[in-house]
């Protein structure tokens, strides 16, 4: 177990490292795409290249620094390009292309789609509702089992202590495993923040409007001033802040570059700021062919807001099947678990043939194994609902929670109070 754990450890920390890349991936593509188109020297090509993976800042840029050094010290640039490897296969996959296309970009080669990242994704829809009823599956007939499991096969109160915290790791587990994945998708948030959706949404909308300014062939200062006064009325989050930017901006007290990296610091969301630093970048080397390079993003980002929607429906449709859960469970544990002092006594005395007190249900109460059974079954079914809540983003996790314990508990007493009254 120590060993599966210590080499499970690296392997996960590369394969997050090689899916930030083929994130990235997508942007580098577009970058370097206009670079070419509005270079003159295709001998500097390679080096472009370098330099351009140099300040993106990822964890290629150490690797790209001692390639130009040493391209610096009279190295071919394209024999080190050739002998380099990203743990990215991606990545390794477009780098290969350009040495053989000789660092031209032409129509196939941008138009390839090299990101695995989106078929990952359609794996993943695909198998979703499996991996759902998985979590619902074990988060029902784990209480279940441990209250069968107590009723033939009496256990010490110390072990039964245990199922509790095994359940809360198995479940927490399960769902990071199976559900709660980082697709690293460039248009993907994984957020249901309204707040978040609403920002990112204004801010589309704004860079959509900013690029069709810019095919007009204006300073993109102007542009971008002309695309806020178009969507003003629309932008309810980003408005305020903006205003005040633009106002800056007209007065001359801040420039276009400053202002998108104040918008950097307002979205606060990873895939999105490096979205506007390439835009930053682009403006600087041509505005008017950034204008297409900043619809591609966008249109990739609708194809990916797109996927989301399938996701959410996708969650939604589970929903149902949660909240029947949620309800339905705690009544079956709480019937079973009052049942469990009566029945492990029971079957005990059946099977001694210790018959005398079998009618006498006083004999089989002991508060303490009746409270640790409630106890340890409760917070099973609190485990439970939360995740499945959380399954399909359900709201007032806490309050749906908290009625389903209260349920549990008055099935339990009540049923509990029949048979000793009985």
């Amino acid at each position: 177990m120590i060993a599966y754990l210590f080499n499970n450890y690296p392997y996960k920390k590369i394969k997050k490292i090689e899916s930030n890349l083929n994130s990235l991936l997508f942007l580098v593509r577009i970058d370097y795409a206009l670079i070419q188109n509005i270079s003159y020297c295709r001998e500097d090509s390679s080096i472009n290249f370098v330099k351009m993976m140099i300040n993106y800042e990822s964890s290629l840029s150490d690797d790209f620094r001692l390639i130009l050094s040493r391209i610096h010290c009279g190295y071919t640039p394209e024999l080190e390009l050739k002998n380099y490897f990203s743990v990215s296969r991606d990545f390794n996959e477009y780098l290969k292309s350009l040495l053989i296309k000789n660092f031209r970009v032409d129509i196939d080669l941008e138009g390839r789609e090299w990101n695995s990242l989106e078929h990952s994704f359609k794996i993943f829809l695909r198998q979703l509702t499996t991996r759902i009823s998985l979590i619902f599956f074990i988060g029902i007939f784990y209480p279940l089992g441990i209250s069968f499991l107590v009723i033939f096969l009496p256990l010490n109160n110390f072990f039964l202590s245990f199922f509790s915290p095994f359940f809360i790791v198995l479940l927490n587990q399960l769902f990071k495993r199976y559900i709660s994945i980082d697709h690293y998708l460039i248009g993907l948030l994984n957020n249901n923040n309204y707040i978040d959706k609403k920002r990112i949404n204004e801010l589309i909308l704004l860079l959509k409007a900013f690029a069709m300014e810019l095919i007009n062939n204006i300073s993109p200062e102007q542009a971008f001033i002309n695309a806020y006064r178009q969507e003003k009325s629309k932008l309810d989050i980003l408005g305020n802040a903006l205003s005040i930017e633009i106002s800056k901006l007209v007065l001359g007290k801040k420039t276009l570059t400053e202002i998108i990296h104040s918008l950097d610091k307002t979205i606060k969301i990873e895939r999105y700021r490096m979205i506007l630093k390439s835009i930053s970048k682009m403006l600087l080397m041509n505005s008017y062919q950034s204008s297409g390079k900043i619809m591609q993003i966008l249109q990739t980002i609708n194809k990916h807001q797109e996927f989301e929607k399938k996701l959410d429906l996708a969650f939604k449709g589970e929903k149902f099947k949660a909240l029947i859960f949620i309800f339905l469970l705690p009544i079956i544990i709480g019937t079973i678990g009052a049942l469990i002092p009566f029945l492990s006594n029971l079957t005990g005395m059946l099977a001694f043939n210790n018959l005398n007190n079998l009618f006498d249900f006083s004999y089989y109460l002991k508060t303490t194994e009746i409270v640790l059974i409630a106890l340890t079954l409760i917070s099973c079914n609190s485990v439970s609902c939360y995740y499945f809540l959380k399954i399909v983003n359900q709201k007032s996790i806490r309050i749906y929670t908290i009625l389903s314990d209260i349920i549990f508990l008055l099935v339990f007493l009540m049923t509990l109070i029949n048979i000793s009254i009985a």
